[in-house]
């Protein structure tokens, strides 16, 4: 029997405003093929379940330590404190059903489209009265293309707004299917010198180009959204990438997004290091000079993204 259509969502944010018009649900889907210096979402960079994990909300109960099948918890005889050693641990989630203070949690549950679009649609006045909807992020959500049109058609067949954010980096024939299902594309762009994108991503833009060039070849609504990243795309990277931006028909539409430090924490939940903590937070003045510069070359320009239009 073929398994149902679905994917990992690993969290539902209701009542946004930054992430399209209106009041929308952002849906965070996993797995992401960039590796950005400054991801705020690392929890989402792979494609299944993770365990999260705070050792400031545990309590040191020791429950966890039974409970793990492959014994990757154990209790300090002399200390008693709890050591958790990821080396073999599969996310299997048995320490987390049993803890009582949330301290390991499971970041990931496999949902349908169906379910999802039942999730999504609570919030279904808010959309009617805000011009509002859903809008798939991630992660990077074009990893589950045949998710995204089951998951858009359920929203389109009953009117309400969709959009999708994306990094850009994907198939270009599978970025143009979902053009008929996308009310907005959401376009982040990093960076415009090469060398500097695979710096700072993992990636070539080459393929994020192209990919921006065909979507506008569609007419479709595009926002062009720009992580101001102090030290890697300000300064001349950032007149470089207005000045390619200029050469495209694209509306005109951007966002620029500073970097926050918001998202920091969650390196510490996963294990990972985070290579930016030093990195001061990009100023309201710095991001107002960015957007005079931007709107010199005749864009449209908010900072943050929340007065998008419907």
């Amino acid at each position: 029997m073929e398994r149902e259509l679905s994917a990992f969502v690993a969290n539902i944010q209701k009542g946004c405003i930054h992430d399209g018009p209106g009041l929308r649900t952002n849906v965070f889907l996993m797995g992401c093929p960039l590796r950005c210096k400054w991801c705020q979402n690392p929890e989402n960079l792979r494609t299944k379940p993770v365990l999260l994990y705070s050792s400031e909300e545990c309590r040191q109960c020791g429950s966890c330590v039974t409970a793990c099948p492959n014994g990757c918890i154990t209790l300090n005889p002399i200390t008693k404190e709890i050591l958790f050693d990821r080396t073999n641990c599969t996310d299997c989630g048995a320490c987390a059903d049993v803890c009582l203070t949330g301290a390991r949690k499971i970041c990931g549950r496999r949902m349908t489209p169906d379910q999802l679009f039942k999730e999504v649609m609570k919030d279904e006045v808010f959309f009617r009265n805000s011009g509002g909807g859903v809008t798939l992020s991630g992660g990077e959500p074009t990893v589950h293309i045949p998710f995204l049109k089951g998951v858009y058609a359920k929203f389109k067949e009953v009117g309400i707004s969709t959009a999708l954010e994306t990094s850009g980096y994907c198939n270009t024939k599978v970025l143009l299917e979902l053009e008929p299902f996308v009310d907005a594309f959401l376009f982040d762009f990093k960076a415009e010198t090469d060398t500097v994108h695979r710096e700072v991503t993992g990636v070539s833009n080459r393929l994020i180009k192209k990919n921006l060039e065909a979507l506008i070849e569609t007419g479709a609504r595009i926002i062009i959204r720009i992580p101001l990243i102090p030290t890697v795309n300000d300064g001349p990277e950032f007149t470089k990438m207005m000045e390619y931006l200029e050469t495209l028909d694209f509306g005109g539409e951007m966002n620029i997004l500073p970097f926050h430090q918001f998202g920091m924490t969650k390196y510490e939940l996963v294990d990972e290091d985070y290579e930016l903590k030093e990195m001061p937070e990009c100023s309201k003045e710095k991001a107002d000079h960015y957007k005079q510069i931007a709107e010199s070359f005749n864009f449209r320009v908010d900072v943050g993204g929340a007065n998008i239009s419907a």
